[in-house]
C-alpha cells in the first residue's frame, strides 16, 4: 500500500488550517465533514497519521455548529451539520438525539416549490443543486442512525423531484444557472450519499444507482487530453476545474468501489483524472484554479479534492483501483513523452 492520496488530502488539511484559507461560514461545513470523513478512511487503510488529533479538532468545530448558516447560493439555511449525522452513522459519535427532531422540523417547515421540493425561500420556486448537498445525505443518514423509514423516503423524493427538475433527459446534464457547472458537483456528491447508505434492499436504490451512472457515463466526453473537467462542462473555452473535476472523481471512485461493471468500465478515466487533478496541487496543499479570476486557493475546491482523494486512497488500499498516485503520475509521463515524439 502506497496511498500518496493521503499526502494529498493531508497537505491541503495542513493548508486549511495554518494558514486559514478564506471561507464563508457555509463554506466551511463541507471541508469538516470531508476532513471527519478522511480520519475514518484513513484509518480503514492503515495509512499512519494524528488521524485523533484531527478528528478532535474537526468535532469541537462540528459542536459549536449554529443554526442559521445560509448556503453559498441559496438563502436555505443548513438543518444540521452533516458531519454530525455522518458521525453518528458511523459510530464515532453519537448525535442521533439532537438529530432527529432537527431534522423532523426541516421536513415539516423547510421551505418547498409547488412540486414538494426544497427552495430558496427568499425566491420562492428557485431550485440550486446546492440545496441538494444541505439536504440529502443528512437526510438519509438521519434515517440510518434512527431507524426512521420518512428520513428516507424524503432523501429519494427530493433526489428524484430535484433530478426530473434540473437534469436533461436527454443529455444527462445538469443545469443551474447559479453554479457554473450546472449543479453536476452537487448532486453527484448526494446521489453518491444517498446510493451508499439507502438499505441493501429499498426499491429505489437500483434506479438511483442507474442515474448515477448515466450521469457518469455522460461526462466522460467532456474530460480533457489532461483528465480534467471545466468549469461549464460542456464549454471547453471555459477553464479545466479542479472543483468540478474533484466531485466526479469522488463520484467516479465511489462507483468503481461499489460495483464490479462500473470499476471495469470508468478505470482508464479515474486513473487519467486522479493524475491531472494532481498538476492543480502543490506540495503544500495549495490548490490552483484553471481561472485567473480564482487564481490560488479556490476554497470551493478543497471539499471536491479531500473527498476525491481520500476515496482514492481508500479505493487503492481495499481493490487495487486506482494503482499507487507514483504509478499513475509515471504512467502519465510517459504518455506525454510519446504524444510530444520523446
Amino acid at each position: 500500500m502506497d496511498t500518496g492520496y493521503f499526502d494529498i488530502c493531508l497537505s491541503a488539511y495542513r493548508k486549511i488550517e495554518t494558514e486559514g484559507i478564506r471561507m464563508s461560514p457555509s463554506g466551511r461545513i463541507l471541508p469538516e465533514y470531508s476532513l471527519v470523513r478522511l480520519t475514518k478512511t484513513g484509518k480503514q487503510t492503515g495509512f499512519e497519521a494524528d488521524w485523533d488529533a484531527i478528528l478532535t479538532e474537526q468535532m469541537s468545530r462540528i459542536k459549536a455548529f449554529q443554526p442559521g448558516i445560509c448556503g453559498d447560493t441559496v438563502n436555505l439555511t443548513w438543518p444540521i451539520h452533516p458531519g454530525a449525522v455522518w458521525m453518528s452513522v458511523r459510530g464515532i459519535a453519537d448525535f442521533t438525539a439532537e438529530t432527529v427532531p432537527v431534522m423532523e422540523d426541516f421536513i415539516k417547515h423547510g421551505h418547498r416549490n409547488d412540486a414538494g421540493l426544497f427552495d430558496d425561500p427568499a425566491k420562492p420556486g428557485h431550485l440550486s443543486p446546492e440545496i441538494l448537498a444541505m439536504a440529502v445525505p443528512s437526510l438519509v443518514w438521519t434515517g440510518k442512525c434512527s431507524g426512521i423509514e420518512m428520513f428516507y423516503e424524503e432523501a429519494v423524493r427530493q433526489m428524484e423531484g430535484y433530478t426530473a427538475a434540473l437534469c436533461d433527459p436527454k443529455t444527462k446534464l445538469w443545469h443551474s444557472d447559479c453554479l457554473p457547472d450546472g449543479g453536476t458537483g452537487y448532486a453527484l456528491f448526494a446521489l453518491s450519499e444517498l446510493i451508499f447508505d439507502l438499505p441493501a434492499g429499498h426499491e429505489k436504490k437500483e434506479s438511483l444507482t442507474r442515474s448515477r451512472r448515466d450521469c457518469l457515463e455522460a461526462l466522460l466526453p467532456y474530460q480533457d487530453a489532461d483528465g480534467m473537467w471545466h468549469r461549464t462542462i460542456d464549454d471547453r473555452e471555459s477553464p479545466p476545474d479542479p472543483s468540478v473535476t474533484g466531485w466526479i472523481l469522488y463520484a467516479m471512485g465511489r462507483a468503481i468501489k461499489q460495483g464490479e461493471p462500473d470499476r471495469a468500465h470508468f478505470a482508464s478515466f479515474y486513473i487519467k483524472g486522479l493524475a491531472g487533478l494532481a498538476g492543480y496541487v502543490a506540495h503544500d496543499g495549495s490548490i490552483f484554479s484553471g481561472s485567473a479570476e480564482a487564481g490560488k486557493d479556490d476554497s470551493a475546491s478543497f471539499t471536491p479534492v479531500l473527498l476525491a482523494y481520500q476515496q482514492a486512497g481508500l479505493n487503492e488500499a481495499k481493490i487495487g483501483m486506482p494503482p499507487s498516485l507514483d504509478k499513475i503520475l509515471e504512467q502519465q509521463e510517459k504518455t506525454g513523452d510519446t504524444e510530444n515524439g520523446k
